[in-house]
């Protein structure tokens, strides 16, 4: 059996947006076997949500029970620095953060502060252009934390080209 597939199985998978993005992860993930909860400025129609297998949350309520949360919104002025601290906090120690919007969602002072927090966030992928207000160095730095017991040098440079 695929060991991927049995880490995820059984997992809660929390999607923020779900537009177009968001409705094709919830597709996707729907065969492997993971539970579903979205936040999204409308509720889908039922009909959606079924096919989905997906059960609306609001952001404070999907944040603690997800596994991974997935990030899918527009960067706009409503959602820049929607996941602060307090979402960060609010989320399981083990859970892992998949950005695939623009990073101004997230607030970047915020995850450097929660990555400080022993096991606070399994792993990190990011961008260097997602990144645009840190210094070069720091970003650098940024783009390659993740958690040195989980991972050796080989790994973690796969992590980061898989990123891109």
């Amino acid at each position: 059996e695929n060991q991927r597939l049995q880490e995820v199985n059984g997992k809660t998978l929390g999607i923020v947006g779900m537009g177009e993005i968001g409705c094709e992860l919830a597709h996707s993930t729907s065969n492997v076997g993971m539970d579903i909860v979205y936040y999204n400025r409308t509720r889908l129609w039922p009909e959606l949500e079924t096919r989905f297998s997906a059960e609306y949350r609001t952001l404070d309520d999907l944040l603690p029970v997800a596994d991974f949360v997935a990030l899918a919104v527009p960067q706009t002025p409503e959602t820049e620095g929607l996941i602060g601290a307090a979402q960060l906090s609010a989320m399981k120690p083990t859970a892992y953060l998949v950005n695939v919007c623009r990073g101004g969602v997230v607030d970047e002072q915020a995850l450097i502060k929660a990555l400080d927090i022993p096991t606070k966030l399994s792993q990190l992928g990011v961008r260097r252009e997602d990144i645009p207000n840190l210094a070069r160095d720091a970003a650098d730095d940024l783009c390659m934390m993740t958690n040195p017991q989980k991972y050796d040098a080989h790994e973690i440079e796969a992590i980061y080209l898989d990123a891109l």
